[in-house]
């Protein structure tokens, strides 16, 4: 696994325009290259106008082979129509990672009701996810779609059970998420599991 890290300065009164930038841009066009793994854009709090940007690679060919092509242009020109200007770049392989562990992995498959596709897709971005990600012990929680069998895999990561029944047993859970959800999808099968 390979690492870009780049600092970047940035005048603050162009704040918008530079999150703009990385929603519209640089984001988008990094996330569908091979071998992108993820990545962070960090925002100092101690210093204004300060952004580190790391970017996660399976290896360092498949950064370099996008950022001399094509399709890196989008980027570079980008950045230049901003006041982001870079202070500083590393390329860097990862020594060690370290991941929390998930004791407790809860999966939900759903029937998604007719039409309810968009609707799913709104209510776990605008909220559904949060609630799940804000509670206590929770590590992770994902919604997988297949849109044309119109079923859903719901997976949340807890670092113990009492953590997630703890959610369960929530006004959270029961006054928001499930009424939230279950307006466009209906459960049809659950599973408690561990990591392997």
């Amino acid at each position: 696994m390979y690492c870009r890290y780049t600092s970047m300065s940035f005048d603050p009164a162009d704040r918008t325009t530079v999150e703009q930038f990385w929603d519209e841009v640089g984001g988008p066009v990094a996330a569908v290259e091979e071998g992108f793994q993820g990545g962070l854009i960090l925002e100092s709090v101690e210093t204004d106008g300060v952004i580190r940007a790391i970017t996660i690679w399976r290896d360092p060919d498949n950064f370099d082979s996008f950022s001399v092509s094509h399709r890196h242009t989008p980027v570079t020109e980008g950045i230049r129509a901003t006041s982001m200007s870079t202070t500083e770049r590393d390329g860097m392989n990862v020594m060690r990672l370290v991941e929390p562990v998930a004791a407790e992995i809860r999966v939900i498959r759903c029937r998604v009701a007719e039409g309810g596709v968009d609707g799913l897709r709104d209510f776990w971005h605008s909220e559904g996810r949060d609630l799940v990600e804000s509670a206590p012990g929770c590590i992770k929680a994902e919604a997988l779609i297949d849109e044309g069998e119109l079923e859903a895999l719901i997976i949340f990561r807890w670092r113990s059970a009492q953590a997630a029944e703890a959610f369960r047993n929530s006004d959270d859970h029961n006054d928001r998420f499930v009424p939230g959800i279950e307006r466009f999808v209906t459960p049809i099968g659950k599973l408690q599991t561990r990591s392997l």
